[in-house]
């Protein structure tokens, strides 16, 4: 009120043992699920371009924006999946770990589950890290299809293992480059999370991640080194006050007020 902001932070950004520093707002963490949200976020606003009616264009099945070669072995389940239930929770994935999936399926989780039968009632709420990790193939194909169309055409007749790793490599790399370039310059010229925190950030200057209170051993865990690129699900490191700025923005520009309030 009247311009006043309260910043407000708690707790230990670092063990005691690892550097005593402590939590603020302005302390990079990996917050979770932030990533969803600049990913939601973004994928409405390309498909604001796509037509004059936002609500009936998120009902559109998600197929069309899929790497081709995965099309035939869909099922009819998977290709009734449309932009909407990827997120609201509800296109019928289950929050399978993927890396405890066997080892020929740890490279190509997203292929995995969109080949394999769907384990929740499409139409029912069932929270899935694939809903928008998905989105790491669907955001570039939106936002330049003339390049996507031409990474498929380089690798239509590739063998099959290869074809795969192609378009999970093309799309990770084109994904983090359209969010680092397009997207995200769009809240401010300082907004630029980051998913590879040891090289991001200085050295020291993020909260680590500890799976409980008594846990002294914190993690700096890096979406980049683990897979090449960001994605749309997991692994950006962010801050308190850059959410609230992001939000800020979001909720100015059309896509949040016009859509995230009708998703179910």
């Amino acid at each position: 009120e009247d311009g006043f902001q309260g910043k407000v932070a708690g707790g230990w950004a670092r063990d005691p043992g690892e550097g005593a520093l402590r939590m603020s707002t302005f302390r990079p963490g990996n917050i979770g699920s932030a990533a969803k949200l600049y990913a939601g976020v973004a994928l409405m606003r390309l498909l604001e371009t796509q037509g004059p009616d936002l609500l009936t264009t998120l009902d559109q099945s998600i197929a069309d924006y899929l790497p081709f070669r995965w099309v035939p072995n869909l099922s009819d389940a998977h290709k009734a999946i449309t932009f909407r239930m990827l997120l609201s929770h509800t296109s019928g994935f289950d929050d399978i770990d993927s890396d405890l999936a066997p080892e020929n399926r740890e490279d190509h989780p997203d292929y995995f589950h969109f080949t394999s039968a769907l384990s929740a009632t499409q139409g029912c709420y069932n929270y899935a890290n694939e809903n928008y990790r998905i989105m790491t193939f669907l955001i570039p194909r939106l936002a330049n299809p003339m390049a996507m169309q031409a990474l498929e055409n380089a690798y239509q007749d590739a063998n099959f293992e290869v074809y795969l790793d192609e378009m999970r490599d093309g799309h990770g790399l084109a994904f983090e480059k359209y969010m680092d370039e397009q997207f995200f310059p769009l809240v401010d010229g300082n907004f630029n999370p980051g998913c590879d925190p040891a090289n991001d950030y200085p050295a020291g200057a993020t909260a680590l991640m500890y799976s409980s209170p008594n846990d002294t051993a914190g993690l700096q865990w890096s979406q980049k080194e683990l897979s090449g690129f960001c994605r749309g699900q997991g692994g950006y490191w962010t801050t308190a006050q850059e959410l609230t700025r992001f939000l800020s923005s979001a909720s100015t520009a059309g896509a949040t007020n016009r859509a995230a309030s009708r998703l179910d």
